[in-house]
C-alpha cells in the first residue's frame, strides 16, 4: 500500500511476517530478487510494461487498481487514482445490493405476470379500438390507481360490445406488463446500479406500475367471471338430444390460417390418454348420442355467453357455441386442472368465431368442418396412446 520506501524502513519482524504471508499465498515472484533490486519511479506505463515482460531481471509492480497511491505521483494524480479505488469499492457494494434486489423482483414479477387472452375483433373496428387504447394509455400516466377503471369505463359510451371492451383492457394490461419488464431490465443497467437515487426511483416506479397492473387485472377477471351451472347430471344417462338428424359442426380456426382448426393445436396440451375420448365426445354430440351428464351449460356476467356450453367427461372440457339452427362451433378443448379453469374458459370463448353471415360463407364453413372432423379423427388415430388408460 505505502510503496517501496516503507519496505526499506520496515522492521525485521515485519519483513519475516511478509515473507511467510507471500509464501503461503503462492506469491513467489518476490523471491527472484536475489542480487539487485531497483526502485524506478515516474516512468511511462509502456516502459513499465516492457520491464515486466523482460526476464533478465525481476520486477514486482504495485497495482494501483487495488491499492491506494501514496507517493511517486503528483498530488492531483494521487487524488484521482484514490477516487477511482473508492468508487470501485462503492460500485461493488452497490452491485451486490442491486443483484440481490434484481433476484427478488423477478419473484414479484412472476407472481403478477400472465399471458393475456388474444382477443379477436373485426378489422373495421380494430383501428378505432387501438386509437381508444392509445388515448387511455396516455391518460393513465397521470392517474392514481383507483381512477383507472372509471376512465376506461367511459369508453363504453362509444357503443362497443363486451368483447371489444375486453380488447381495450387487455391492451392496457399488456402496456403495463411492458413497463414492468422494462423496469426489470433497467435495474441492472450499469448507470442505474451505480447511482443510488436512480436505482431507488426505478424500484419505486416498478411497484407503482405493478400496483396498477394488478388492480386492473383483478377488475378484468371479475367482469369476465364464468360460473358453471350447478346441475346434478353426473348420473343422468338420458340422451341429451333425441333429434334424429346430425348436427352441423364447424370449428374455430387460427386468425392467420383459416385451414388450421384450433382443436388440433389444442390437442398438443391434452394428455394422449384423453385423445380418443375427445373425438368420441365431439362425434357423439354431432350424432346426438351423448348423455345429459356429458353436456353442461354455464353462465357469466357477460350475457352474450349464454349460447356457450361444454362437452365433458372426467377432466376433458370441450367448449361449444350454438351459432344458428343446427350449426354449432367447436371452440376448443382443454383438460381441467386446479389452476387453469377460469383462464382456459376465457381463452376459449374469446376466440374468433367463423363468419357465417351469408349462405355461401355458411356452406363454406360446413364443408371445412367436415374436413376438420376427418383431420381430428386421423390425428387421434395416429397419436393416441396404445392400450387402455
Amino acid at each position: 500500500k505505502h510503496g517501496f520506501s516503507s519496505l526499506e524502513k520496515e522492521s525485521e519482524d515485519k519483513t519475516l511476517n511478509r515473507i511467510e504471508t507471500t509464501l503461503n499465498n503462492g506469491h513467489h515472484s518476490v523471491y527472484d530478487h536475489v542480487n539487485v533490486t531497483l526502485n524506478i519511479k515516474n516512468i511511462p506505463k509502456i516502459l513499465a510494461m516492457v520491464l515486466n515482460n523482460e526476464h533478465q531481471y525481476t520486477t514486482s509492480e504495485k497495482s494501483l487498481r487495488y491499492t491506494e497511491a501514496i507517493d511517486g505521483m503528483s498530488n492531483k494524480e494521487i487524488e484521482l487514482y484514490n477516487k477511482r479505488i473508492n468508487l470501485d469499492k462503492l460500485k461493488d457494494n452497490d452491485r451486490e445490493y442491486t443483484i440481490d434486489l434484481y433476484e427478488r423482483i423477478p419473484n414479484i414479477l412472476n407472481a403478477g405476470f400472465q399471458e393475456h387472452d388474444k382477443i379477436s375483433v373485426s378489422e373495421n373496428k380494430k383501428n378505432t379500438l387501438d386509437r381508444f387504447a392509445n388515448e387511455i394509455e396516455k391518460y393513465l400516466l397521470y392517474l392514481n390507481t383507483d381512477e383507472i377503471i372509471p376512465v376506461i369505463e367511459e369508453y363504453k359510451r362509444y357503443n362497443i360490445d363486451n368483447n371489444e371492451y375486453n380488447y381495450l383492457i387487455v391492451r392496457v394490461l399488456d402496456d403495463y406488463l411492458n413497463d414492468l419488464l422494462t423496469y426489470y431490465e433497467y435495474l441492472m443497467d450499469k448507470d442505474v446500479y451505480t447511482k443510488r437515487q436512480e436505482r431507488i426511483e426505478v424500484v419505486k416506479n416498478y411497484y407503482q406500475v405493478l400496483d396498477k397492473y394488478l388492480y386492473l387485472r383483478n377488475y378484468y377477471e371479475k367482469i369476465n367471471e364464468i360460473d358453471l351451472v350447478l346441475v346434478d347430471n353426473d348420473n343422468n344417462d338420458e340422451l341429451y338430444c333425441n333429434d334424429s338428424n346430425d348436427k352441423q359442426l364447424i370449428f374455430a380456426h387460427s386468425n392467420v390460417n383459416i385451414s388450421k382448426s384450433r382443436i388440433i393445436s389444442d390437442m398438443g396440451s391434452v394428455p394422449h390418454e384423453y385423445y380418443e375420448r375427445v373425438y368420441e365426445l365431439i362425434n357423439g354430440f354431432k350424432k346426438n348420442t351423448l348423455r345429459r351428464k356429458e353436456v353442461a351449460s354455464f353462465t357469466s356476467v357477460d350475457k352474450s355467453m349464454a349460447s356457450f356450453f361444454e362437452l365433458r367427461d372426467d377432466q376433458i372440457r370441450i367448449i361449444v357455441k350454438h351459432m344458428d339452427s343446427d350449426i354449432y362451433c367447436i371452440m376448443g378443448v382443454f383438460v381441467k386442472k386446479s389452476d387453469n379453469l377460469r383462464s382456459a374458459y376465457k381463452s376459449m370463448v374469446s376466440r374468433k368465431l367463423p363468419n357465417i353471415s351469408t349462405d355461401d360463407k355458411k356452406q363454406m364453413y360446413i364443408e371445412l368442418g367436415k374436413k376438420d372432423m376427418e383431420e381430428l379423427e386421423q390425428f387421434v388415430s395416429n397419436n393416441k396412446r396404445k392400450g387402455t388408460r
